[in-house]
């Protein structure tokens, strides 16, 4: 892991997937962003997880992280750790369902991924361009 900070995740268990998930805690670390561009994303994420080991969290199952957008210069990084500890750099998601697509590529290609997702879900759905989907 020298210069990579995350496991590669496997498609097979992300793309175009139903997931149900109990209560779930996820550390939290902001970063920037300029225009929804992320600005320092690596170092944020070195930082959470360095932060997590201090702490002495363990990772929660599957390993995540997900990004969250405040805005258009602001986001945080989300990362899955084990049990719901008191803490006020930890978020705790209530049981929801999920569905989720793997996308890995370019900025530009992420409309089509989107839609995609949308389109699997929800046949009857509005593309995020405001066309109509598939009937």
């Amino acid at each position: 892991m020298a210069d990579e900070c995350c496991p590669q995740l496997n498609k097979e268990d992300w793309d175009l997937k139903f997931h149900h998930w109990d209560k779930r805690a996820f550390y939290v670390k902001k970063h920037g962003l300029f225009l929804h561009m992320p600005i320092g994303i690596g170092k944020a994420i070195k930082q959470g997880m360095e932060e997590i080991k201090q702490k002495g969290y363990k990772w929660g199952e599957p390993y995540m992280i997900l990004q969250e957008e405040l805005g258009a210069f602001s986001a945080r990084e989300l990362f899955a750790i084990q049990g719901l500890p008191e803490d006020e750099n930890v978020v705790i998601f209530e049981p929801r369902d999920l569905y989720s697509k793997y996308y890995h590529g370019s900025f530009a290609g992420i409309k089509k991924q989107i839609n995609e997702l949308l389109e699997k879900r929800f046949p009857c759905f509005h593309d995020i361009s405001g066309n109509q989907g598939n009937k």
